[in-house]
């Protein structure tokens, strides 16, 4: 299963295939759950990462598909959110060893079964798969009747959206705001990522970069968010080493920061008509089958 356009692809072509091929395997994944020696921790981990790569092709083909595309992007939305269940305590655990292997942060005198027992994990039952299957079968059914046009204009105003949410959000975190809109320019980020995934082999040896930045953002203001569960937890009963501990991760968190902001300003550096004329003057040269070189270094 690949998610990317392949060599001579149309745009139409290639949207069907990527999102009947990610909604089938979440539906296989689905119809798995619970049977004897199946991971299903990582079954519902994969399921939703196929929800979200579908709803990024949607914002994609959403101003030419219209309804059926905001349709199926909610299902899937839906499907997601119902087999998330909460995980805060599991993440404030692995967030503290984290902090101890890739930051130095000494935690050895932090009981983490203490910290934690105020969160809870919310646990995935039946009734949530059987909704996903359902809503993620609608889905399926309904992406299938998707018009579509063949070439990159089916795409382009979807992407020149995407991008230009992002701009808007990474400015407004430079000015200052809060945690709330460093989460908002995280899933503006996620869904940029899945978008140039999805275009990267036009031109992968500009666009592979790209997605790497994107994927890099994503992940450390995860991180930054998986923090600040930690944090809370930390201080609802502070003593001297949950305080130091605390303020350990906030200079983390701010590190973090700092660095998701240093690759959007790259990522988001052109206006957005600019990167949507890049990206289609690529796919102008792919089908032109003008080689994407890579020359060696020295």
């Amino acid at each position: 299963m690949a998610f990317s356009v392949e060599r001579h692809e149309t745009a139409r072509a290639a949207v069907r295939r990527v999102v009947s091929e990610s909604l089938d395997d979440a539906l296989e994944r689905l119809t798995l759950y619970g049977s004897p020696g199946h991971d299903d921790t990582k079954a519902v981990h994969e399921i939703r990462k196929r929800c979200k790569e579908v709803r990024g092709v949607c914002d994609l083909v959403r101003p030419k598909v219209g309804e059926d595309a905001k349709a199926v992007a909610s299902l899937c939305r839906g499907a997601a959110r119902g087999l998330a269940g909460s995980r805060d305590a599991t993440v404030a655990a692995a967030t503290l060893a984290n902090m101890r292997d890739d930051w130095g942060v000494d935690t050895s005198s932090i009981d983490i079964h203490a910290v934690v027992s105020s969160l809870a994990d919310a646990k995935v039952d039946s009734r949530d798969i059987d909704a996903a299957r359902t809503m993620l079968s609608n889905a399926r059914q309904m992406a299938d009747e998707w018009k579509l046009g063949k070439g990159f204009g089916s795409l382009r105003a979807g992407l020149e959206e995407t991008y230009s949410k992002g701009l808007g959000r990474l400015t407004v975190v430079l000015d200052g705001a809060d945690d709330e809109a460093l989460h908002r320019l995280r899933t503006s980020a996620k869904r940029l990522w899945y978008q140039v995934r999805l275009l990267q082999s036009i031109a992968p040896s500009v666009l592979a970069p790209m997605v790497d930045q994107l994927d890099g953002i994503g992940e450390a203001i995860g991180d930054h968010h998986d923090l600040y569960v930690l944090r809370g937890a930390l201080l609802i009963e502070p003593d001297e080493d949950r305080r130091r501990v605390a303020e350990a991760a906030k200079e983390i968190q701010a590190h973090l920061e700092s660095m998701a902001v240093a690759a959007g300003l790259r990522v988001y550096a052109e206006s957005p008509p600019a990167f949507v004329e890049r990206v289609a003057t690529y796919w102008r040269l792919a089908r032109d089958e003008i080689p994407d070189v890579v020359f060696p270094g020295d």
